[in-house]
């Protein structure tokens, strides 16, 4: 195989290689911020003793603001305490519904396009895997390295014709 040849097939099979794990590499830093927030991990109820040691008014204020980033990241309605310490279910507003709309908006953005260039990746992969088979298994050794010169020509020095 002629090295001109084998080149060309290593830089089409190196290209594909890394864009492909540049698309995949993409998906998991698009993909990532969604897994983390879609998981639920924060999403349970505060236990009846939390806060104890804060002011009444700290307590509510902290309980509240737990209990609404619960519901615009994940979208359950867990409880939070008054001043007087009893637990009471939040209630959202206007404001935090359409928040939560425009959260679960951006999330799905962000999942549509991890999944397309996680189906990118494949793609590259495999028309690099397609450019290494078809490169190697196409080339023909036994071609002259240049096939445009006469035979006479190169044996007596002079310039193959135009």
């Amino acid at each position: 195989m002629h090295r001109t040849a084998l080149a060309m097939v290593a830089f089409g099979a190196l290209y594909f290689a890394l864009f492909g794990a540049l698309a995949q590499w993409s998906h998991k830093l698009l993909s990532e911020p969604v897994d983390v927030t879609s998981k639920g991990r924060f999403t349970s109820e505060l236990p009846q003793d939390w806060g104890k040691d804060m002011s009444p008014e700290k307590r509510e204020a902290s309980s509240l603001s737990y209990a609404r980033i619960v519901y615009l990241r994940h979208g359950k309605l867990v409880n939070y305490f008054e001043r007087s310490g009893t637990a009471r279910p939040f209630a959202p507003s206007q404001d935090d519904l359409r928040q939560r709309e425009a959260t679960v908006a951006s999330d799905a953005k962000l999942q549509t396009m991890a999944d397309a260039t996680s189906g990118a990746s494949v793609y590259f992969w495999l028309w690099g895997f397609l450019c290494l088979l078809f490169g190697l298994v196409l080339v023909d050794p036994k071609t002259p390295a240049n096939p445009t010169a006469e035979p006479d020509a190169r044996k007596g020095g002079a310039r193959g014709s135009p």
